[in-house]
Parts: structure tokens; C-alpha cells; sequence
């Protein structure tokens, strides 16, 4: 059990603080990482406004496709709010 909670705390801190912790990486350089997270990031972009472009395109009723958007924006912001602690 405790190596299956060393490898999730290892991969998460990938995540949270940039880097993967291991005795053996003192001083390398995360620009190759930072390069390829900013690879990842265009391409979500991209492939995201090509799926809205040819919902668009390929649908009849516009309807279905501004509620999908919309409760895609609403929603998640929604949730983030009712999850915040408020005091």
C-alpha cells in the first residue's frame, strides 16, 4: 500500500510543483517539460475550436450546440463556486 501512495504522491507533485522527485535529478533544467506542456495546451485549443467549428458546420439545429457550449462554461464555473468554502 505504501508504494502505490509513493508513486500517486510522486506523479501528483509532477502536477503541483513541476517536477518529478527522485534522488538521482538534482539540477536539470524543465524547459523541454514547459515546451511540451505548451504543445499539449495549443493542440487542446485547436482541437477544441475545430469540435465547435464543425458542430457548427454539420448541424442542422444551432440550438443543441450553443446549449452544449454554454452549460460547458456555466457548469464547471458553477461547481468551482458551490465547492468554494465560504465562511
Amino acid at each position: 500500500m505504501s508504494d502505490s501512495t509513493d508513486l500517486i504522491s510522486r506523479l501528483s507533485r509532477v502536477h503541483v510543483e513541476q517536477y518529478y522527485p527522485t534522488e538521482s535529478a538534482s539540477g536539470y533544467s524543465t524547459r523541454l517539460f514547459r515546451g511540451l506542456v505548451v504543445i499539449m495546451a495549443t493542440a487542446l485549443i485547436t482541437t477544441v475550436i475545430l469540435g465547435i467549428v464543425l458542430a457548427f458546420r454539420t448541424s442542422r439545429n444551432k440550438w443543441p450546440v450553443w446549449i452544449s457550449l454554454a452549460l460547458g462554461i456555466v457548469l464547471p464555473v458553477l461547481l468551482l463556486w458551490l465547492g468554494q468554502h465560504h465562511d
